[in-house]
């Protein structure tokens, strides 16, 4: 559900920029809101992790769908651009950093990245009260 809302917020371009600073409204924002509720509490989940965690989804879909909407349009960065700051990193300033393959930072693809985060938010909404 969390990636067809990213695909649908990629294509309308600065939808995804515009869910970071306003709240989305209407019916349509209510029925995302409802079901992602119906799906939270059907995994056992209380009514305050489950409110926080739909608001932890829905920044990390924007995110997502605003950084590869910009990549898409040709605006954004590019993964070898942040390869290059990281392998710049001086071993004197920054050990750990430089003691890292580049490469540990870049692998994977979007959809692989993607399952890992949402699979690790949502282990954590499930599992974790505030």
């Amino acid at each position: 559900m969390i990636r067809d809302y990213i695909g649908l917020v990629t294509t309308h371009g600065n939808l995804a920029r515009s869910a970071l600073f306003v709240w989305p409204e209407g019916p349509h924002y209510l029925s995302l809101i409802d079901l992602l509720l119906r799906l939270l509490r059907s995994a056992g989940v209380d009514e305050k992790p489950a409110a926080w965690g739909i608001d932890l989804l829905l920044q990390h879909a924007s995110i997502t769908a605003a950084e590869w909407g910009a990549r898409a349009s040709g605006t954004g960065q590019e993964v070898d651009e942040l390869a290059a700051t990281l392998a710049s990193a001086d071993r004197e300033h920054h050990p750990t950093l430089a003691a890292f393959h580049t490469a540990a930072f870049t692998q994977g693809t979007p959809e692989e990245r993607h399952r890992w985060a949402l699979d690790t938010l949502l282990d954590g909404i499930t599992h974790h009260q505030p």
